[in-house]
């Protein structure tokens, strides 16, 4: 207004979903040794873990037909 330009980084008063960039999931993560432990990302970074082997707890793992992630991420 007037020239002046204003700006906010406070979200805290809006209404609505978070913006996607900051939502996050929880992901069994697939580590160099082939365990996996639990990991928290953003949905942006999802699709590119699901392609190399992470899955959700309670899915199915990835290339191990009949085995489900458990909550702490061991595969039973």
């Amino acid at each position: 207004a007037n020239g002046t330009r204003y700006t906010d980084a406070d979200d805290s008063f809006y209404f609505g979903q978070e913006p996607v960039e900051t939502r996050k999931v929880e992901l069994c993560h697939r580590t160099g040794n082939g365990s996996f432990h639990l990991i928290e990302v953003s949905v942006n970074a999802e699709p590119a873990h699901r392609g190399h082997g992470d899955g959700k707890v309670g899915e199915a793992v990835p290339g191990s037909p009949g085995r489900v992630f458990t909550a702490s991420c061991g595969v039973r």
